[in-house]
């Protein structure tokens, strides 16, 4: 699992995304009632991942659709990242996982403002077609969506969201949204940090 998380994070990282309009939300109403910059002693009941992950085991709130709740937390700045995945299976044209996108995508917007949509696949017009998970897979296919706040102040912290469709494999695929702190260069370094660490 820690190696889809840490492919998610990159991948979702490397998006680029307009700015949201609209006003910031209350702190009080984060991700699955989670917050940035919180200690991990907050999120309650948790299972240890690889790296700085933790599966958030009874979350404030809770979504049915979406079964497992990540965070990212450090020490130095609490929590950095806070994710979502929810898997389906048997989609190897990944129609019920961008269909799942989609409507996350639409319900973010009423929340965060404008979203920018990723939608590329580099195969050829088969593969794209047919087997459109395989080059998700291989990382030669890409789609969701992209939030970035950029400088503009907001009261949750929150600097950056992504939703991305990701494959398990070449027919289970698994939807990921990530909120990232807006204090990046921190977090960044938290995590260079504890990476430094097991060396």
């Amino acid at each position: 699992m820690r190696g889809i998380v840490r492919a998610t994070v990159v991948a979702v990282g490397m998006m680029s995304a307009a700015v949201a309009a609209g006003a910031a939300p209350a702190p009080a109403d984060g991700p699955f009632g989670l917050h940035m910059g919180e200690p991990l002693s907050a999120l309650g009941a948790v299972e240890k991942l690889d790296g700085p992950g933790y599966r958030v085991l009874s979350p404030p709130r809770t979504n049915a659709a979406i079964p497992t709740v990540i965070a990212e937390v450090f020490p130095e700045t609490g929590v950095c990242m806070i994710m979502g995945q929810a898997p389906f299976s048997d989609d190897p044209r990944g129609q019920k996982a961008i269909q799942a996108a989609d409507s996350l995508a639409e319900t973010l917007q009423a929340k965060y403002g404008t979203y920018q949509k990723i939608d590329s696949c580099n195969g050829d017009s088969r593969s794209c077609a047919d087997n459109w998970l395989e080059d998700v897979h291989e990382r030669s296919a890409q789609y969701g969506y992209a939030w970035d706040f950029g400088a503009a102040p907001r009261s949750d912290k929150i600097g950056r969201i992504g939703v991305q469709v990701n494959a398990i494999n070449a027919i289970d695929s698994l939807v990921v949204f990530a909120y990232f702190s807006a204090d990046q260069k921190a977090c960044q370094d938290a995590e260079r940090a504890f990476r430094a660490g097991s060396l």
